[in-house]
């Protein structure tokens, strides 16, 4: 992520900075995006739970081998077997796998999934607040955002038009959001997918494979289990965000525009209308979409190379 991290510091600090607060439009919307919150953290945690339960099975398992053996296959110009030889290069494999479990693949998961639901709830807040347009809720909610005064429009003096623009820029930065979500994760997301195929295919043929040992085949089923939900997690984040977003025009469409005394007002909202119609993907390199869908595919993928696999070693 490193090439765009300049990109990833912005998407970060508008997240940070200049996204509206939970409760802005209604005790009954703040209670439900509490819950939706409590659930992402359910799914985190049980996210990382399957990535240190491999970690452990991984790490410990070689220590109770008849022969010393590594975590990992490696072949060094020195004998490290004799102590403490074997116990400082024992260490040196734990240490690097934790780094590269943790920090870098739980790490950006984590990350991912924190960036897309942030942007899943502000889209849920921006949709109350359509609804609210022209309506008597819509002067409690204009004096909250008149506090936050983020977007400097002190200078419209019509509450209404002021109140439309508010909403029009927000959904604006939700745009930018997805846009640099997808410059930022498109790489990580396309990777997710490969490691995804692969670690399904692998995972169920050892399990199904005779002659393996019940660890070998309790560390497969925890890395196929591991992979399901990771790219379970990150197409359900795709799948809500796209959801959420195609609900906002009507939204829009059954709020109280048509009352409006303003024609030119009433236009703007028509093309506000049409054009957020127009719903942005969550996606890797334009190649595929992070939704159901494609969580379907990528499964019914994985099972075919099982097959083929399978066929071929028998």
């Amino acid at each position: 992520m490193w090439y765009n991290a300049s990109e990833l510091k912005e998407l970060i600090d508008d997240i940070l900075t200049k996204f509206w607060p939970y409760n802005l439009v209604g005790e009954d919307l703040s209670k439900r995006l509490k819950t939706f919150y409590f659930i992402i953290m359910v799914v985190m945690l049980s996210l990382l739970s399957a990535g240190l339960l491999f970690g452990i099975v991984f790490l410990v398992v070689p220590l109770f081998a008849e022969k010393r053996q590594l975590p990992f296959p490696a072949k060094y110009s020195f004998d490290w077997s004799p102590s403490p030889i074997y116990e400082l290069v024992y260490i040196s494999h734990t240490i690097g796998f934790l780094v590269v479990m943790v920090s870098c693949i739980l790490g950006v998961d984590c990350m991912f999934f924190s960036i897309g639901a942030s942007a899943v709830t502000q889209y849920r807040i921006l949709q109350r607040a359509f609804a609210y347009y022209n309506a008597p809720e819509m002067r409690e909610v204009g004096q909250k955002l008149e506090e936050l005064d983020r977007e400097g429009y002190a200078g419209i003096y019509d509450e209404k038009r002021k109140y439309f623009a508010r909403c029009l820029h927000h959904h604006l930065l939700l745009l930018k959001i997805i846009k640099n979500i997808n410059n930022v994760f498109s790489l990580i997301v396309l990777v997710q997918l490969l490691c995804s195929v692969s670690g399904l295919c692998l995972g169920t043929y050892m399990m199904t494979r005779e002659g393996f040992t019940a660890d070998k085949i309790i560390l497969a089923t925890v890395l196929a289990l591991g992979y399901l939900e990771q790219l379970m997690i990150y197409c359900i984040i795709g799948n809500e965000l796209n959801y959420q977003a195609s609900l906002l025009p009507e939204y829009i469409y059954q709020s109280n525009w048509r009352e409006l005394e303003n024609s030119s007002l009433r236009k703007d909202v028509i093309f506000l209308i049409q054009h957020s119609q127009k719903v942005p993907q969550l996606s890797a390199y334009g190649l595929y979409n992070i939704n159901m869908n494609s969580f379907a595919k990528v499964v019914k993928l994985a099972f075919s190379f099982y097959t083929l696999l399978s066929n071929i070693s028998n």
